[in-house]
């Protein structure tokens, strides 16, 4: 696609005798690696009328890892090359459970990344580092500029559920289980601390069940640790 402002076409040939809901997507996550890639939305045109949204049923927001980015559900069923064509932001859990639900959703994760560190152990690379900035894993100043980085104001969407599914990348990534205890309990605070009324949902595979109770259980141990002064806190398997 070119560089320079694209006019592009969502629908057309409509009969105007219902209202019809638009819906606009993009597949990837942000890379901060990558500088030079943006999709910036700088007007919507349209020769018909615009409505409010209905209220939604619920409001839901999700975190994660790659599983939470979709990787892994496009292409071919055997490649296991890391690009960026394996991501899809709709044939995964999160939009699927939100598309079930008739919520609205947000949703903030990064492939590799984890609540302590990324499965190479960097500890730069922790969701928690990065959950109140606008899209702040971003790099360079054209994105500085144009908010990334920025203070999320919380207020402008309060979830109902949030839904948190981290820990495979720590247990790959570092051997010290306390500081990703640590890091667990924290997290949770903080999630708490920016949604005070929503229930928060630990949500684990059974191979990442499995996994914990193997490694150490101390990430398992960490949340149940929340659970005795929490009463919105739920540890599901998925």
């Amino acid at each position: 696609m070119n560089v320079r402002a694209t006019e592009i076409c969502l629908f057309r040939n409509m009969e105007g005798d219902k209202v019809r809901n638009v819906k606009f997507l993009r597949d990837t996550p942000a890379f901060p690696t990558d500088e030079k890639t943006l999709l910036q939305v700088l007007s919507v045109e349209t020769d018909g009328e615009f409505f409010p949204l209905e209220e939604p049923k619920l409001r839901m927001e999700v975190i994660g890892d790659s599983i939470t980015s979709g990787e892994g559900c496009s292409g071919a069923e055997k490649e296991m090359t890391w690009n960026s064509f394996c991501f899809n932001a709709v044939d995964h859990y999160a939009y699927m459970a939100a598309k079930e639900l008739g919520a609205v959703y947000h949703c903030i994760s990064q492939s590799g990344w984890g609540v302590f560190c990324s499965w190479e152990g960097n500890e730069q690379q922790a969701i928690p580092l990065y959950y109140e900035q606008v899209c702040g894993l971003l790099n360079g100043e054209r994105n500085k500029e144009l908010g990334a980085l920025e203070k999320w104001d919380f207020q402008k969407f309060q979830p109902d559920v949030v839904v948190v599914n981290l820990g495979t990348n720590d247990g790959s990534g570092t051997r010290d289980m306390e500081k990703v205890e640590k890091a667990v309990i924290d997290f949770l605070r903080k999630i708490r601390a920016c949604n005070p009324e929503s229930i928060r949902d630990i949500c684990l595979t059974k191979r990442q069940r499995r996994y914990w109770q193997k490694k150490s259980g101390r990430f398992l141990a960490a949340a149940r640790m929340f659970l005795l002064n929490e009463q919105k806190i739920m540890v599901n398997y998925l």
